[in-house]
């Protein structure tokens, strides 16, 4: 059986890790990864799901997914496009902007902790490698 080059191998497994450290800060077992990134994307403004798609890499059918979740959990509203029918955006709740800005702290003292552990130089050298990925 062939296995994965050392790099991707780390990567698999690692980004992993990472995926799951940065759920648990979420504090929330409602949150993932994606369901956080998807109120973030929401913070600026109303985005159709289409573009929320293209904005997180991932299927549109997977959006669709996350969003039937967080819609029950009233954190995210469906609402028509003003100018084209056949577009449907998806805008925060006032009780998603609260959620919002819960994840946002915890993820900052989640990073904060990290960038203690990693310094000031590897913490940098982590973000430039993660940037040109």
């Amino acid at each position: 059986m062939d296995h994965p080059a050392p790099l991707t191998d780390l990567l698999i497994r690692k980004g992993t890790a990472m995926q799951n450290a940065v759920e648990a800060a979420l504090g929330d077992d409602r949150l993932t990864l994606l369901r956080a990134g998807l109120l973030h994307a929401l913070s600026e403004q109303p985005r159709p799901l289409s573009e929320l798609a293209t904005l997180l890499c991932c299927g549109r059918s997977n959006v669709t997914k996350q969003m039937d979740v967080l819609e029950t959990e009233g954190w995210v509203r469906r609402e028509p496009d003003a100018s084209d029918r056949r577009v449907t955006r998806a805008a925060l709740t006032p009780e998603g902007r609260a959620v919002l800005d819960q994840t946002r702290a915890r993820l900052r003292a989640w990073e904060a902790d990290l960038h203690a552990r990693l310094g000031t130089e590897r913490a940098d050298a982590l973000r430039q490698t993660l940037s040109e990925l």
